[in-house]
């Protein structure tokens, strides 16, 4: 998440490994980029606050609504960070993030769909 030109990590470094893991750092990408930029040329624009995990691998400072029960369990870090630090999640093209969108809203998190909120359009042709 950034937030004022900086990078909000969580202490325990598992948002860090979740990017790390899906990207390919020797490969172009906009992705790859973003993390490099950070990671390499920018480490002092990155804060690390905690968030804490439970022994059953849940956050808490997660909401414990309902409505987010079906929410991807490996997404809740970023939920419970953006909670913890005020900063908004960045979204592209991740549809859980949509469909939970409003609980996820009303209970504090903050969202920024970079791609719109537009499902249909998020792979169109311009």
């Amino acid at each position: 998440m950034i937030i004022k030109g900086r990078l909000i990590l969580d202490v325990g470094g598992e948002i860090e490994q979740e990017y790390t893991r899906h990207l390919n750092m020797g490969q172009p990408g906009v992705g790859n980029r973003f993390i490099q930029a950070f990671l390499t040329a920018a480490a002092k624009r990155i804060e690390r606050l905690e968030i804490t995990k439970e022994k059953d691998g849940s956050y808490r400072d997660f909401p414990s609504v309902g409505s987010l029960k079906k929410f991807d369990l490996s997404d809740r870090k970023f939920a419970a960070l953006s909670i913890v630090s005020g900063a908004p999640v960045a979204n592209a093209v991740d549809s859980d993030w949509l469909e939970h969108r409003q609980a996820l809203e009303d209970s504090g998190v903050k969202i920024h769909f970079v791609c719109g909120a537009d499902k249909g359009r998020w792979f169109a042709r311009t």
